[in-house]
C-alpha cells in the first residue's frame, strides 16, 4: 500500500501538523482506537442510519436503483 514510503510519510506528518499542530505518536492513535466502545459505534450508526442517504452515481446510470429502493433496502 506504500503507506510507509517517504512521500506518504511526509503527507501524513504534514496532515497531522495542519490539523493538530503537532505529530501524533502511534501509541496515541492506538489508544484512541482501542478506546472506542460498542456504545460509541451504536450511537454513531443510529445517527447515520436515521437520516435519508445521499446517492451519487458516475457513468452509465440506467441500472442504478432509485434512492427510495436503496433506502428501503437499508431499512430491511
Amino acid at each position: 500500500m506504500s503507506l510507509e514510503s517517504t512521500g506518504s510519510r511526509c503527507e501524513q506528518i504534514a496532515r497531522q501538523l495542519q490539523l493538530f499542530g503537532r505529530l501524533i505518536p502511534v501509541a496515541e492513535t492506538v489508544a484512541r482506537v482501542e478506546a472506542v466502545t460498542t456504545e460509541d459505534i451504536r450511537r454513531v450508526a443510529a445517527r447515520i442510519f436515521t437520516q435519508k442517504p445521499t446517492l451519487a452515481a458516475l457513468g452509465p446510470v440506467k441500472h442504478v436503483l432509485s434512492l427510495d429502493t436503496i433506502t428501503e433496502n437499508l431499512a430491511a
